[in-house]
């Protein structure tokens, strides 16, 4: 017979509930701010117009925007978790289910946030037409692009150990944002496009579970002792009157 004892409640994912409505609700900000009002679509269309008189240069094919849409960059992430995260499991003793279910979780991210993306863009939200001389006029936030870029970002961030998480979010972090100055100097999308696409991940990235910190269930095993070890009060009051 065991005495489990029910550890308490972790607060990190109430704090992450409520960081994720916090850039919800700064991704609604921006779509109104910069779609919906005059002022801001023409300072968006002013910053898309001076991104694309960017110069083309020739940069390494990692950085260019078709490898968005390449097949071995998904393959590639996916990998990458995989053996990070079994790395985790082998240094540590974990369970098997939840490492499975984190696993699961971390590689289907980026094509669900891609996919959300495009159903918000082409679906849900709809752009109005406040100035004659944009001759954009179809609605183009969020970028899926954008989105596809900052999910592989976050992935790949909780997939690494934490003491390189600082090294990674900086090369990842950076990667992205080139890929993403690269869609507004193609003119393939508005700076705000962009921003909303980075604040809806990273709104979802923060509701991942983290495959390096220890479950709920592998604490609790640690709190739990059996009744037999302790001795009973019938044992203490014999000791007693012996």
């Amino acid at each position: 017979m065991t005495a489990t004892v029910a550890a308490p409640r972790p607060k990190s994912l109430s704090r992450a509930a409520v960081v994720a409505v916090a850039l919800l609700l700064s991704a609604a900000g921006v779509f109104l701010a910069a779609v919906w009002t005059p002022t801001g679509q023409r300072i968006d269309q002013w910053l898309l117009e001076l991104g694309r008189q960017v110069p083309a240069t020739d940069i390494p094919p990692i950085l260019r925007i078709d490898v968005v849409s390449s097949p071995l960059l998904w393959l590639a992430v996916a990998a990458v978790v995989v053996v990070l995260i079994q790395l985790r499991r082998f240094r540590a003793r974990s369970d098997a289910r939840r490492t499975l279910t984190v696993t699961a979780a971390l590689i289907i991210f980026p094509p669900v946030a891609v996919l959300c993306a495009r159903v918000l863009r082409d679906h849900v939200l709809t752009r109005p037409q406040l100035h004659d001389w944009i001759a954009e006029t179809a609605n183009s936030a969020p970028s899926g692009h954008a989105a596809a870029v900052a999910a592989v970002a976050v992935v790949l961030v909780l997939a690494t150990p934490p003491r390189l998480r600082v090294l990674t979010t900086i090369v990842v972090g950076g990667w992205a944002a080139i890929i993403g100055l690269e869609l507004i100097a193609a003119g393939w999308h508005r700076p705000s496009d962009v921003l909303i696409s980075v604040l809806l991940v990273a709104a979802a990235g923060v509701l991942l579970p983290d495959p390096w910190r220890p479950s709920v269930r592998s604490h609790r095993t640690g709190q739990t002792t059996r009744s037999s070890d302790r001795p009973s009060d019938n044992r203490e009051m014999l000791s007693a009157m012996s």
